[in-house]
């Protein structure tokens, strides 16, 4: 009978060593994760709530962006590009329409570019952007739309999204179509606009 005994009591004196190590290994564990965070927060100001983190965040570092010249745009497109975009998003609702997306985001160049080639290439793409890029919902590319314009740069990316496949569409900002007329534009019916 005390065999029984034992063997219970070591039973029980096992599992609560089990659960005792295992608490011990968690709270080492949120130990160092408490003290790594509290190294990569060490230089960030304590605030008392997401609240004030918002309001302080902001001002702590314009007088930085100042020094050097940098100045808060009061918009990010001008009023002709605001009305382009409002009608490509009323007239395409289940599309997604994205402004001044750079061109090396949207062209991926050929593997049989390579060497200082490949990274001259690089950087043409990287320095155009295009003024508004539609996609699917799963960022499928369905066309790029851009203002007409005379450059240089216009004829490069012309170039370069045609060679890509990308449907490339050209608005005069003095004509932009109305939101009705954006569905049969992007896919390809014509209303006097370039391609």
């Amino acid at each position: 009978m005390k065999l029984w005994y034992l063997f219970l009591l070591a039973s029980i004196t096992a599992v609560g060593w089990v659960i005792w190590a295992y608490r011990k290994r968690a709270s080492q564990k949120a130990a160092a994760s408490s003290a790594r965070m509290r190294e990569l927060l060490a230089g960030a100001p304590r605030l008392k709530t997401p609240v004030a983190a918002a309001a302080v965040m902001p001002s702590a570092q314009p007088a930085a962006a100042q020094a050097v010249g940098y100045a808060r745009k009061e918009r990010l497109l001008d009023h002709s590009q605001t009305l382009l975009f409002h009608r490509l998003k009323t007239g395409l609702p289940d599309l997604e329409v994205f402004t001044n997306v750079s061109l090396s985001a949207v062209v991926d160049l050929s593997t049989s570019v390579r060497g200082g080639e490949l990274e001259s290439l690089r950087l043409q793409l990287a320095v155009h952007c295009i003024d508004f890029l539609v996609c699917e919902r799963n960022t499928r590319i369905v066309a790029a739309v851009e203002f007409e314009t005379a450059s240089g740069s216009a004829k490069f990316k012309t170039q370069c999204l045609e060679t890509a496949g990308i449907r490339h569409i050209r608005i005069n900002p003095k004509a932009i179509p109305e939101q009705q007329e954006m569905r049969a534009l992007i896919f390809g019916v014509n209303f006097g606009v370039k391609r």
